[in-house]
């Protein structure tokens, strides 16, 4: 019970000081305005949760709007299209084809965080749809049942529990 208070609280950006952390929960992870790609994704078949959890990653993808985003696992269609909506130019792959290390990562199955490339200074940001993960040289917002993590060497390494 309490720690669903304390998830509450903070994704109103109660106690919460950076300025990044600050805006990713309030603007991106707590954004309630319709955008525009929510009418085709809603026509998409799906539960209550996975169009949700689509609408996050959209969310998130257009916050960061990388050109590359790479996958590990098989991603729902309704979750691929959502990513895909984010930008034209976007495209989504499997991160095994990826050149270059990606800037957003979406982990669909059990794959850890050691075993992903990292940036060594542009900031990255990992999605594990499945799982809580919180490392300990970053930055990362979870719910209980997925987590959001940031690489960047300019952020300081925090964990936040939100509703996501």
């Amino acid at each position: 019970m309490f720690k669903r208070l304390k998830r509450l609280y903070r994704s109103r950006g109660h106690g919460i000081h950076s300025p990044f952390a600050y805006h990713f929960v309030t603007g991106v992870a707590g954004e309630r305005a319709a955008f525009y790609a929510y009418r085709e994704l809603d026509s998409l078949p799906g539960d209550r949760r996975q169009h949700h959890v689509a609408r996050l990653l959209h969310r998130v993808a257009v916050f960061f709007t990388p050109p590359v985003i790479g996958v590990t696992g098989e991603l729902p269609a309704l979750y691929r299209r959502s990513l895909e909506l984010s930008d034209s130019r976007c495209r989504v792959i499997p991160l095994a084809y990826c050149e270059t290390p990606p800037r957003l990562i979406i982990v669909a199955d059990d794959t850890t965080v050691d075993a992903l490339p990292e940036l060594p200074r542009e900031r990255q940001s990992l999605i594990f749809l499945n799982r809580v993960v919180t490392p300990r040289d970053s930055m990362s917002f979870t719910d209980g049942k997925m987590s959001i993590i940031v690489r960047d060497t300019r952020l300081p390494a925090q964990h936040f529990e939100i509703n996501l």
